[in-house]
């Protein structure tokens, strides 16, 4: 078939994307399978599936071995079709993955997770895995995936589904359904109620549907992708015959029909519902995003923007045969005007719009007939779209579509907001409510509205991880706790003299040098303030009086946490949890668990001129600073250098009543390493089971002098 029609410079990418660490957790289903099946491509072991050393090598196996009710769990790599419905079939195209009644397929593991951690520790973009339809030399398979029957229960989650080539002529079948050789390159779906999540579904070719192709079938997709997929027919991206499926933060980009429906193409008596999603730059000679035909698709916080048609018109819209979609809370933009964006046959077809932002309808104040009906409170503007050109169609401070929508609109499996990564990074990325103010934006994307911290009468400002529903998140008491300590350490104003922190599990989100990063990067940690009293061990009702003695750090354990991905794997842990560089003055940190940092990198960071090195103090790391470290305890760190748990460079700091265990190193000082002239004092400390490569397993001091003192 070619290029793709419009090119723009690269677009198969994650950005790093607006991940605010809040530690909302995906509300996704729970891992209770009666038999976990094992799939790893470069295991060595049995091939029988039964764990992760002992992994079959071939997803197919695993299919072949599956019982309603099990899970295939699949390590990252390329999998590639093996058998075709038909054992007789001579046509090696026909191969594809077959999906069964009640069987829950799993990507994105590193292979080695333990089945105790479920489904948290996957990561999609590190631990990529793919379906592909690239079978050998210049033979694709018709189909890479194909749902088809009652499949009650099943789930595909967590892959990337790529070179399916429906472009044949034929048909096989499967459950005793037919299967056309001509549609559904990346996954064919027919008669099939099932649950689709973390799909990244692209280049693959068709007449029809090349992304996804269904008939007749009541899915839901959530979190994915369909992107860069072309046909010579109709629905690059999605063909929907007769049917009613969900699409939920989903991104549609970039997608190419020959004929209707770049994005989406909707057939016969279908309600197809689209929600948190954006369709953009996909291209057809009609209906460059969406074309309907006799279907009445629902669009509920969508963003329609920069789609194109090269015939005879409708970038956004080509609606026959009586279509009628509804759309609420949504934008459309850069598609054109009236008579390029929307376009009909002639027929009983209109769109419906009611709390959207349509580019140059005129609003509900003055609407323009040409758009359709005028459902009430639209309005006419520019979005203010952050980086159009970057493809960051976020909406931008002032825009007129901020709390413009109607929250009664916004369905219960529509909560949540649609990430500007396009696809969480990883399972356990943050879920953020999807409406920020009063009211829900217009739009796939919502806007986050600046909460101004401000510190209550005493100077503190408090964090709670789980702040109650009714926050104003500006941290001036416990009832409007903020939820990130990482940007509560940013983004404090100066009258803040101390941070108090409930019990909880916290990680970095920004580099030592400010700037926020995606927290999945190591170099991330919580770099302590000048004079700041940085307290855990709360409950999180405390008063300001409270006596800070009384707290129990047992019950309330209040968790610094450099663990970025996988539980017991350092590999990918954070260089630091916290880091003292410079003078911070009469800063303290008190009432914490320290815990899983991996110093490992040879480098050496500047902060503010003093020179972390990151492969020296995993749990902390203080360089040209004498902070007051009370209550901690620092437990499973690890350093290539020195110092598994606390590194001190040219440091006096205060250590009292804290807990060095489990740390190691492979070089000198399992818990602590001290140098260049450090002068700690330890005070009633103790130190047990630490462990190092060379010298000192609890201690190492190098031209250095503590006091200890019990």
């Amino acid at each position: 078939m070619g290029k793709i029609y419009r090119q723009r410079t690269a677009r198969h990418r994650y950005g790093s994307g607006f991940l605010i660490g809040m530690s909302f957790m995906l509300c996704l289903s729970a891992v209770h399978a009666q038999t976990i099946h094992y799939v790893k491509w470069d295991a060595t072991g049995l091939n029988n599936g039964s764990t992760w050393s002992d992994a079959y090598i071939s997803l197919q196996s695993a299919l072949d071995a599956a019982s309603e009710g099990d899970h295939i769990w699949v390590a990252r790599g390329t999998y590639t079709p093996e058998q075709a419905p038909n054992p007789a079939s001579t046509d090696v195209r026909e191969k594809t993955f077959v999906l069964k009644k009640n069987v829950k397929i799993f990507g994105g593991f590193q292979g080695v997770e333990p089945p105790e951690s479920g489904l948290r520790n996957r990561h999609f973009i590190t631990h990529e895995t793919t379906l592909s339809g690239q079978l050998s030399g210049t033979d694709n398979a018709y189909h890479v995936v194909v749902a088809v029957g009652d499949l009650a229960g099943a789930e595909l989650d967590g892959f990337t589904i790529t070179k399916g080539r429906a472009d044949g002529s034929g048909h096989t079948e499967v459950n005793s359904l037919r299967i056309d050789h001509n549609a559904g390159g990346g996954l064919y779906i027919r008669g099939s109620g099932m649950l689709f999540r973390y799909l990244d579904i692209y280049e693959n070719l068709a007449s029809s549907g090349a992304g996804i192709y269904n008939d007749g079938s009541e899915f839901s997709l959530y979190y994915s992708r369909v992107r860069a997929n072309q046909v010579t027919g109709h629905g690059g991206g999605i063909y929907n015959y007769n049917a009613s499926p969900k699409f939920i933060n989903c991104h549609i980009t970039n997608n190419l029909a020959t004929q209707r429906g770049g994005g989406i193409y909707s057939i016969y008596s279908g309600i197809p519902e689209f929600v948190n999603t954006i369709i953009y730059f996909n291209s057809a000679a009609e209906g460059g995003g969406l074309a309907a035909k006799g279907s009445n698709p629902t669009l509920i916080n969508v963003t329609v923007a920069d789609n194109g048609a090269f015939g005879t018109g409708g970038r956004a819209f080509y609606l026959e045969d009586s279509a009628k979609p509804v759309v609420t809370n949504s934008i459309l933009h850069s598609n054109g005007a009236a008579t390029g964006s929307l376009m009909t046959d002639g027929s009983d077809s209109y769109a419906t719009f009611g709390y959207s932002l349509i580019e140059g309808s005129g609003g509900s104040t003055s609407w323009s007939g040409d758009f359709g009906m005028d459902d009430g409170n639209n309005i006419d503007g520019n979005p203010l779209f952050v980086d159009m050109p970057g493809d960051d169609i976020r909406i931008g401070t002032g825009s007129p579509a901020i709390d413009a929508g109607n929250n009664t609109h916004v369905p219960d499996y529509g909560g949540w907001q649609l990430l500007a990564n396009e696809v969480p990074l990883y399972e356990i990325a943050p879920e953020i409510t999807r409406i920020s103010g009063t009211q829900v934006d217009m739009g796939a994307y919502e806007y986050q509205h600046p909460f101004a911290l401000t510190p209550d009468a005493n100077g503190i400002l408090y964090v709670n991880d789980t702040p109650p529903v009714t926050s104003n998140l500006t941290g001036d008491s416990w009832e409007n706790a903020y939820p990130n300590l990482g940007f509560a350490l940013n983004d404090m104003p100066p009258s803040v003299t101390s941070i108090w922190v409930a019990a909880g599990i916290h990680k970095p989100t920004h580099y030592l040098s400010g700037a926020y990063s995606d927290p999945e990067f190591p170099t991330t940690a919580f770099l302590l303030k000048p004079d700041l009293r940085l307290i855990g061990g709360f409950r999180g009702d405390e008063p300001a009086d409270y006596d800070l003695s009384l707290r129990n750090f047992a019950e309330n354990e209040t968790i610094l946490s450099g663990d970025r991905n996988i539980l017991g794997h350092h590999e990918d842990d954070n260089y630091h949890v916290v880091v003292a560089a410079g003078d911070v003055g009469d800063a303290v940190v008190d009432g914490f668990t320290i815990m899983h940092g991996h110093s490992r990198h040879g480098g050496i960071e500047d902060v503010g001129g003093a020179g972390v090195p990151l492969n020296k103090g995993g749990g902390m790391s203080i360089v040209d600073s004498s902070p007051t470290l009370v209550n901690l305890t620092f437990k499973e760190n690890r350093s290539v250098g020195s110092g598994g748990a606390l590194y001190v460079s040219n440091g006096s700091p205060t250590i009292t009543r804290c807990i060095f265990s489990s740390n190691q190193t492979a070089a000198s000082g399992g818990a602590v390493a001290l140098e260049n002239g450090s002068q700690p004092v330890f005070a009633f400390c103790e130190f047990g089971m630490n462990e190092a490569g060379a010298n000192g397993g609890a201690m190492a001091s190098l031209n250095s002098t503590p006091t200890i003192r019990q």
